[in-house]
């Protein structure tokens, strides 16, 4: 069975690169909505590396940006559907950037199942742990990265410091952070 979302018309494509794309998908489930898809098929978010996952998640972050600027949205939904219950139309992971406005008739309302406290305790404790072996394995092979990244960007500060003194030029990069700010409360 040949994947849908592998298969894409281009026709709907907005954005693409070498990682990913972003879409207006055929069957929208309101005005605006946008489907971020990597181009490297999988059906969960983990199985992607992870620098793939992060531009995913940074173009769904631009992409609300942009619904927010330029059609007046109140506020959007980044929804990840992935796996087989997630209730996507293919078997392909997509990151759903949905715009919303007061009163637009969607609701994401579910009834909350009730969890004793011991049940929560013992998840709570799970994710704990695997957290922190995680972040310990983590830290020990960054350290020494981290240590020769802080000297390369000491020597690139400098270096900046000297040759663009006068320039008072904000580029596209830091223009959109200076957006994300602004749309802060």
């Amino acid at each position: 069975m040949e994947c849908k979302a592998c298969q894409r018309d281009t026709s709907t494509v907005l954005y693409e690169d070498n990682v990913a794309c972003i879409v207006l998908p055929k069957e929208s489930t309101a005005i605006g909505h946008l489907q971020i898809l990597p181009k490297q098929h999988v059906m969960m978010f983990d199985e992607l590396p992870d620098t793939t996952a992060q531009h995913l998640l940074f173009l769904a972050n631009y992409a609300a940006s942009v619904i927010f600027e330029h059609l007046g949205a109140h506020g959007t939904n980044i929804i990840v559907h992935d796996g087989p219950y997630s209730n996507s139309k293919y078997p392909h992971l997509s990151v759903d950037v949905l715009l919303r406005t007061q009163d637009d008739g969607i609701s994401f309302q579910w009834q909350p199942k009730a969890v004793s406290p011991e049940d929560m305790e013992d998840v709570a404790q799970k994710v704990r742990d695997k957290v922190e072996i995680t972040a310990d394995a983590e830290m020990k092979d960054q350290g020494k990265e981290k240590k020769e990244t802080e000297d390369k960007d000491k020597k690139q500060e400098i270096k900046e410091q000297k040759t663009d003194k006068t320039s008072s030029v904000i580029d596209n990069e830091d223009s959109y952070y200076l957006k994300q700010l602004r749309r802060m409360p």
